[in-house]
């Protein structure tokens, strides 16, 4: 991951900006809602564990250390998929996320409340850097 930084920084100009945009490596969390009630109904998983956003970082980190980049801003928002139904987000998960684990209970649940919605929330890492 650290050579492809090195290759980015090699095509921006000086003071150019990257944008280091990702997953910040916590499990998403599935939430059911009918009318005004919402629940959590449980995490999401994934066949690695999450570990290519740990490494991402740590490249982002060496890249920073071998003076490729500086971090200007850094922070985190909450990117939210929603749909109508647990079958339509499994399909796009399906597609979209494939080494997603889905827990059969948070099915089960969703059923149990009877949830006219479901949304996943993931929490996102964002950071302005400037090439060096």
């Amino acid at each position: 991951m650290v050579h492809a930084l090195e290759t980015i920084h090699s095509l921006l100009k000086p003071n150019g900006v990257l944008i280091d945009m990702r997953p910040k490596g916590i499990p998403a969390e599935f939430w059911g809602h009918r009318g005004d009630v919402s629940e959590p109904l449980g995490q999401i998983d994934e066949t690695d564990a999450f570990i290519e956003y740990g490494q991402a970082a740590q490249a982002m980190e060496q890249a920073v250390g071998k003076k490729l980049f500086r971090l200007q801003v850094r922070g985190e928002y909450d990117f939210i998929i929603h749909a109508d139904s647990f079958e339509e987000l499994k399909a796009y998960l399906t597609i979209e996320w494939t080494d997603a684990v889905i827990d059969p209970e948070i099915e089960s649940r969703a059923r149990k409340m009877n949830a006219e919605k479901i949304s996943l929330h993931d929490s996102i890492h964002i950071g302005i850097m400037a090439c060096l």
